[in-house]
């Protein structure tokens, strides 16, 4: 069952009671059940040797049009990542030997203006390959090289589907160093993702998925929906749009 957007606003995550569930959350561990969630979405184990080439929309409220052109080499690393701005193209690379740079129109000459205004110094090419890669490729993309320790498994409902909830703490933080990972007792899909912040004041925040995008019999969630995760304030979306040729 998958989560109906329209029903956003009224997610509760509550403690799961009901139904005799396939398997009991004290019975099976988090590196189990994220097996199972990687056999779901990629069942051939083919997501390591892919090229994606994806067309996203990215809005946000302060930008409701923006669009990003991805293509990541997951076996070379190789990295390119295209947007518009006023100023015009804007891309981001990392070549398969580790050059990295960018380019404004098709230029490396660009004033120093348009390099702090819109943060384009090439090292952070780097962020926004691993928040890429990471992201796009859940759950595949949580191993041993992103995954430092798993906590508990609990029993849960969110949006009127049952779910596992998994505690997971990462080697390097993305957004938060802890991340509440949730996955579908029916097929073992993704669900949700929540970030905690539990050592500051901030807001938790959550993506929920829904929909599916299909390429080289590997099933990634084609939308993801952030919001606060307490007050459910909307932050923005991650669209797959379609595969560039």
């Amino acid at each position: 069952m998958k989560l109906n957007p329209a029903r956003i606003t009224f997610l509760l995550l509550i403690p799961f009671l009901a139904g005799a569930p396939n398997i009991q959350a004290q019975s099976v561990s988090g590196e189990e059940l994220l097996h199972k969630s990687k056999n779901y979405h990629d069942p051939d184990g083919n997501w390591g040797n892919q090229v994606l080439k994806l067309h996203i929309q990215e809005p946000r409220p302060q930008t409701p049009f923006r669009f990003s052109e991805l293509t990541l080499d997951l076996q070379t690393g190789a990295f390119n990542l295209g947007r518009e701005y006023e100023v015009g193209s804007v891309v981001r690379i990392i070549t398969e030997s580790g050059e990295a740079k960018v380019l404004v129109n098709g230029s490396e000459d660009f004033s120093e203006e348009i390099k702090e205004e819109l943060r384009l110094d090439a090292s952070r090419n780097s962020g926004y390959r691993s928040f890429y890669r990471l992201m796009q490729g859940i759950p595949m993309s949580l191993d041993d090289s992103t995954i430092k320790e798993f906590g508990e498994v609990q029993e849960e409902v969110f949006a009127d589907e049952a779910v596992f909830a998994i505690s997971i703490e990462l080697n390097e933080p993305m957004i938060s160093g802890e991340w509440l990972f949730y996955i579908s007792k029916e097929d073992y899909s993704v669900v949700a993702l929540r970030f905690l912040h539990r050592d500051t004041e901030r807001e938790d925040e959550m993506i929920v998925y829904d929909g599916i995008y299909e390429f080289e019999n590997i099933r990634i969630p084609r939308f993801r929906h952030w919001y606060e995760a307490d007050s459910w304030k909307y932050s923005g979306s991650d669209i797959i749009v379609k595969e560039i040729d």
